[in-house]
Order: C-alpha cells, then structure tokens, then sequence
C-alpha cells in the first residue's frame, strides 16, 4: 500500500512536472503561433491597403487623364467658339460700319437737298420781298390813280376852260377884228393854251405809263401768287423730310442704342455661360467624387458584409471549440480517475497537445475579434457618416443644377439672344439635365 502510494505520488510528481514543462511548451508555442497569426494578419492588411492605395492611385491616375482629355477638348471648344465670336463680331463691327456709311451718306444727301431747300426758301423770301415792294408800288400805283383821276377832272375842267378859251379866242378873234387893244390879253390867252397842251400831253403821257404799270403790277400779281402756291408746297415739303430727317435721327440713334444693349446682353450671357461651365465642371467633380464614393461605400458594405459573415462564422468556431475544450475537459477529468497507476504518456501527450492547440486558436480568435473588430466597426460608422454627407452634397448639387437649368432656360428664351450663344447654353443645359 504504501509502496503504490509512493508511486502514485511519483507519477503525481512526474505528471506534474510534465505538465508544468507542457503548460510552458504549450504558453512558447501558443505565443509563437499567436505572433504568426498575427504576422499574416498584419501583413495581410498591409497588402491590402497597399493594393487599395494603388489601385486608388490608378483610378485617379485614369481619372486625371479623362479630365486632361476632357479639359484638352474643353479648350479646343471653348477656342472654336471664340474664334467663332471674333469672326461674327467683325463681320457685325462691318455691317454696323457699313450702315453707318449708308447712314452718313444719307444724311448728307438729305443735308444738300435741306441747303437747296433753304437757297429756294431765301429765293422766295426774296420773291415774298419783291411781292411786298409789289405792295407797295400798287399802292403807290392807287395813289397815282387816284391822283390821275383828280388830273382827269381838272383836265375836264381844262378842256371845258379850253372850250370857253376857245370861245374867248374866237370871240377875241372877233374883236381882234376890232382892235389892236386886246393883243396883248390874246399873247397871254395863247401862251396860257400853249402850256396847257404842255401840261395836257405830260398827262396824257403819265396816263400811259401808269396803265403800263397797272399791267405790269396784275403780271407779278400772278407771279407772285403762283410763287405764294410753290413756297407753300415747297414749305410743306421741306417740313415733311426735315420731319422724316427726324425720324431717321431717332432710329439711327435707336439702332445704336440697341446696338448697345445687344453687345452688353451678349458681354453679361458669355460670364453666365462662363459661370455655367464653372459650375458644370465643379458639379461633374462633385458627381464624379459622389460615384467614387458610392462604390468605396459598396466595397466597404461588401466589406463589412464579408466581416460580419467572417464574425459569426468565428463565434460559431469560438462555441465549436469552447463547447469541445469543456467536453475534453470532462474527458480529461474522467481519464485521470480511470487512468491512476496505468502509463498513459502518449494518450496525455495527444491530448495535450489538441487541447494546447484548440486553446491557441481560440486565443488567436479572440485575440484577432479583440484587435479588430472596434477598428471594423469604427471605420464602418466614419464611412456611414461619410456617405450621408455626400448624399447631403448630392442633394444640394442637383438642386443647384436645377436651379442653373431654369436659368439657362430664361437666358435662351431672352429674343435678344444671339444663336451661336443660344446653342452654347441649350448644350450646357442638356449636359446639366443628362448629369441630373
């Protein structure tokens, strides 16, 4: 009895022993497989991060490359319309300075015709002038009839005087028969007859020249009434084109201030459309960062499906092998009240050695869902975080685009509008309601 007690507390000691060196085999190679665990994990990581960050680094090397692309075509486009502008401004500048030449030529044409019209308006001032002194010679010419018609009485009353001299001559005749008395009172009868023939013809002669002047006052009476009636219409003329002249004034002045308009108008759409394309290409950014970011959030989602599938595929492992570690620990605890006093190294030594192993990897398991989980779990709440944001951003960009839409639809309704300008925003809307 005493001798198998001894050898029971032999083997106890030598089981313990055994065991402590096992625990620390089992501690070295647990670290051992724990560090390599977590070597291929890290470096595992590594490579993937790595591969991210080139192909990350690819596809914004792609994406550089069809912006320069698109950039390069952007220019030539933006070149092209230029160069379209210039030329249809020069040719506007010509046709606008050819207008003003025909304008110009025009209004000195109007100008001669106004001089020729004011030398005829001074001719008939003149010929009014005329009429005036016209005016007054009839009735200068009134006065004289009016003075020949008092020379026609006293030429009455001379012929009546004459007749009664007559009657006197003959009667002196008579007494002349008689008498050489009265020669003297004859001399002086016949030199009073001979002035009266004087003054008689002189009269007769004035009468003469003042019907001459009657004609000739009713002549330029006619004159100048048909110079009244031609005055009249040229004056009514004259007001009409220098009316006309007025008009056309206004138009031209018009026209320029159109003009004007027109190129402030096509000055204020060419920034608009600069803006446009500004916000065109930010919103194509933004879209393009919006599509990157949607398919990082896929990979991530991917990515967090695969960890949660990975998670409950190692707690249903975790259990498998808890589950199994208590059944060998019972297995073990049944062994070693069977098993007292018989050699049992090699059975020990197996099941050590699963045991060792099983807790190993449930350690390494732990160790890894420890490790990194909260990073997983962390990285997946800044990328949730991150995709409410851009669909914040996505949100405000296509409001704006719709807000930049109806602009654009109010400025190619604008009649003003030129066409190559209307062309360049009708395109930039419809590339706005595409990306919309």
């Amino acid at each position: 009895m005493n001798s198998f007690l001894r050898s029971c507390e032999l083997w106890k000691t030598r089981f313990t022993a055994l065991t402590g060196q096992l625990e620390i085999k089992t501690e070295k190679i647990a670290a051992q497989q724990v560090q390599s665990v977590v070597r291929d994990l890290v470096t595992s990581v590594e490579v993937k991060t790595l591969k991210n960050e080139a192909e990350r680094e690819q596809r914004l090397l792609q994406w550089a490359t069809w912006i320069q692309e698109d950039t390069a075509k952007c220019l030539e486009e933006r070149n092209n319309e230029r160069q379209d502008t210039e030329a249809f401004e020069a040719m506007e500048k010509q046709l606008m300075a050819d207008r003003v030449v025909e304008l110009e030529t025009q209004l000195a044409q109007k100008r001669t015709v106004e001089k020729e019209k004011e030398m005829e308006l001074s001719s008939l001032r003149a010929a009014q002038e005329e009429t005036v002194v016209k005016e007054e010679a009839e009735a200068e010419k009134k006065r004289m009839a009016e003075e020949l018609e008092q020379m026609k009485k006293k030429m009455e009353i001379l012929t009546q005087e004459n007749v009664t001299l007559k009657q006197l001559n003959d009667k002196l005749e008579e007494k002349q028969k008689t008498g050489f008395e009265q020669e003297e009172e004859i001399k002086t009868l016949q030199e009073k007859v001979r002035a009266f023939k004087v003054r008689d013809a002189k009269m007769t002669a004035a009468l003469k020249a003042a019907e001459k002047e009657m004609e000739k006052s009713k002549q330029r009476k006619e004159e100048l009434r048909i110079l009244y009636a031609k005055f009249s219409s040229t004056m009514d003329s004259v007001s009409e084109k220098a009316m006309r002249l007025e008009e056309l004034e206004l138009e031209l002045k018009d026209a320029q201030s159109k003009l004007l308009d027109s190129h402030t108008e096509k000055e204020e759409l060419k920034k608009q459309i600069t803006l446009l394309q500004q916000e065109n290409s930010s919103l194509f950014g933004s879209q393009q960062r919006e599509k990157d970011a949607i398919n990082e959030l896929a990979q991530v989602q991917t990515q967090l499906r695969d960890q949660e599938s990975q998670k409950l595929k190692l707690e249903s492992r975790i259990l498998e092998l808890t589950t199994q570690n208590e059944a060998l620990k019972k297995q073990q605890v049944k062994q070693e009240h069977q098993s007292v006093g018989q050699s049992s190294d090699e059975g020990d030594k197996r099941r050590k050695s699963a045991l060792v192993a099983q807790v190993a990897e449930k350690e390494a398991l732990q160790m890894f869902i420890q490790r990194y989980y909260p990073v997983a779990e962390e990285k997946c709440r800044q990328l949730l975080e991150k995709v409410s944001r851009l669909e914040a951003q996505k949100a405000s960009s296509r409001d704006q685009t719709k807000e930049t839409c109806t602009i654009l639809r109010m400025c190619a309704q604008v009649e003003s509008c030129d066409e190559s300008v209307r062309a360049s925003l009708l395109e930039v809307l419809t590339t706005l309601e595409s990306l919309t």
